[in-house]
């Protein structure tokens, strides 16, 4: 910020206002304890070795193996974390938490980010001569930094979407043309051009060289 104060900004993509806010919470304040984490970390090793053991007894396949692997990593993942508030005022940092939905708006608890990070002009009066917000592509539909935030995320996720969309459907068309193109591809041979070569053997006894292909 202008001011010195570092801010540190999470952003993340929500349904639901219900869910918004229970997500912004979750990354604020954490969930779970150090104790939690250790259990599932203990629960793992001993998944690990159990899983090692029928591999090698030939209980389970390789695939079901790798599941419960996978399971019990995930539930180290999900059983602590001390959010990210604490941290950053430890370090003399701020925390934000964002909450956006699908179609690029904001979810309550928007308006903690959008008064960290807009112009301080914003909040000038009409007819103040300070300083206010500018940019090369301001419009009159986005005059205050607010207005010209909410403006370019939803641009922004816009775009994004269509990317994602766009990039689905080349590959899903590129999986479906490949298959058809195995199917009605024609087995041909490719024609062959045969040419006459000239032979350096005096074959007839009149002095010139024959031909022959």
């Amino acid at each position: 910020m202008a001011d010195g104060t570092v801010v540190g900004i999470d952003v993340t993509f929500v349904g639901g206002g219900a869910s918004a806010k229970e997500v912004i919470r979750r990354k604020t304040h954490g969930w779970g304890t150090p104790r939690d984490r250790r259990r599932a970390m203990d629960s793992r090793a001993e998944t690990a070795e159990r899983v090692r053991e029928a591999v090698e007894n030939k209980e389970v396949e390789a695939r079901e193996a790798q599941e419960a692997r996978l399971k019990a990593a995930l539930k180290v993942e999900s059983a602590y974390h001390s959010g990210y508030k604490r941290p950053l005022e430890l370090g003399g940092a701020t925390f934000v938490c964002g909450a956006l939905s699908f179609y690029g708006g904001w979810h309550a608890g928007a308006g903690d980010v959008l008064s960290r990070v807009t112009h301080s002009g914003d909040r000038e009066g009409h007819n103040s001569w300070e300083e206010r917000f500018e940019h090369p592509a301001r419009t009159w539909a986005s005059v205050t930094h607010r207005q010209f935030t909410l403006q370019a995320v939803a641009v922004a996720t816009a775009e994004a979407t269509y990317t994602w969309v766009e990039e689905k459907c080349r590959r899903v068309m590129r999986e479906v043309l490949g298959e058809r193109a195995k199917e009605n591809v024609l087995v041909a041979t490719p024609p062959r051009a045969e040419a006459r070569q000239t032979d350096a053997i005096d074959s007839d006894g009149d002095g010139r060289a024959g031909e022959a292909t």
